[in-house]
């Protein structure tokens, strides 16, 4: 009936009905393939990112198996330094430690001896639950920021698995491009040379401006919270300008580790507000300067549609999630733009006007 009344309703249906059945299995495939396609999605955008450096090096003259090489080595010492930075001035937060804790539990007993001196409580069994309601929420909310911790180091282990994925999808760089353009449709070869491209320039605007970010972000915090007498400042400081490089949540949790540690070193009220102004002027500085100028337009997606496939892929891939969904749901509109049909989803989940 509806075929024979209305047949642009129905084939509306039937594209809708197949793109819902194609996002429900996408989806199921991504959460239980998550452990091998995480590394293997990771390595394909740093391939992606060291591509241009592999030209360049071939272009003077070195075999594309040296050029490949010298970008993993490159890889491994931006890696190593950064690390080893945080090691070095991070050896004497580890040995003071639980000295640390122990300060931050008593930070913790002052606080509730204040909260329940000033609202009015006088029964001992009162106080008594106040208190333990307060150590359970204490509690549930360390347990998230070290369950957050774990799963972004977890990422990071992810990253050297990934590492090996470069090398081997660099080496096979041109087979894989020739792939690509065999089983592109005739009439449609400069089209897929075109999202090829274009994919490859998000990619580097996205990770080589992410990670100058990340850079900035931590020397700005390492110097903020120095300037404020902070204790363990640089490690600190460049421990949260890495957690940035996850989109919304890293902020937060950098800005509430830096809080702990001024808590936990007996840090008075000018380091208190020191930290809080730092964060509040470096993310300013961050939205209305940095971003802006350094990442720039490529990834022109709208704040709404990436904040839910920020969540979305948060639910499927957890913390490497995050750190891919902008680039790959950026890649995904670039295709969805040059194919007519999706046209119309590309167009919603930009900021310019889809193509005509």
């Amino acid at each position: 009936m509806i075929s024979n009344r209305n047949p642009w309703l129905l084939k509306t249906l039937t594209k809708t009905a197949l793109l819902i059945f194609l996002i429900i299995g996408t989806v199921i495939i991504l959460y239980y393939g998550r452990n091998f396609l995480l590394p293997l999605a990771f390595g394909g955008f740093f391939a992606m990112l060291f591509t241009p450096m592999e030209n360049w090096l071939q272009k003077k003259g070195i075999p594309k198996t040296g050029a490949v090489m010298i970008c993993l080595l490159t890889v491994l010492a931006v890696i190593g330094i950064f690390f080893g930075l945080i090691a070095w001035q991070g050896n004497s937060l580890a040995e003071d430690w639980p000295k640390i804790k122990e300060e931050l539990n008593q930070s913790g007993e002052d606080l509730e001896d204040w909260a329940i001196a000033n609202i009015g409580i006088v029964s001992a069994e009162q106080v008594q639950q106040i208190k333990e309601n307060l150590a359970n929420q204490k509690k549930q909310y360390m347990s998230w920021i070290q369950s957050y911790l774990g799963s972004f180091l977890n990422t990071l282990l992810h990253g050297l698995l990934a590492i090996v994925y470069m090398v081997f999808l660099m080496l096979a760089s041109e087979r894989l491009h020739q792939f690509a353009m065999k089983i592109a449709p005739g009439g449609k070869k400069d089209e897929t040379q075109s999202v090829l491209n274009e994919a490859e320039d998000i990619v580097s605007s996205f990770f080589v401006g992410r990670l100058m970010l990340v850079g900035i972000q931590g020397v700005l915090y390492a110097i903020g919270f120095s300037i404020f007498g902070l204790q363990y400042a640089i490690p600190v400081g460049l421990l949260a300008g890495l957690l940035t490089f996850i989109p919304y949540m890293g902020n937060i949790i950098g800005g509430l580790l830096a809080l702990f540690i001024g808590l936990a070193t007996g840090g008075g009220s000018t380091i208190i507000f020191g930290i809080i102004g730092t964060m509040t002027v470096v993310q300013l500085l961050e939205n209305y300067v940095l971003t802006p100028w350094i990442v720039g337009s490529e990834v022109s997606l709208n704040p709404f549609f990436t904040f839910i496939c920020v969540i979305a892929f948060s639910l499927v891939w957890g913390v490497g999630g995050t750190v891919l969904a902008v680039p790959i749901t950026a890649i995904i509109k670039t295709i969805f733009d040059h194919i007519p049909d999706l046209r119309p989803y590309g167009y919603v989940m930009g900021l310019r006007d889809a193509k005509t």
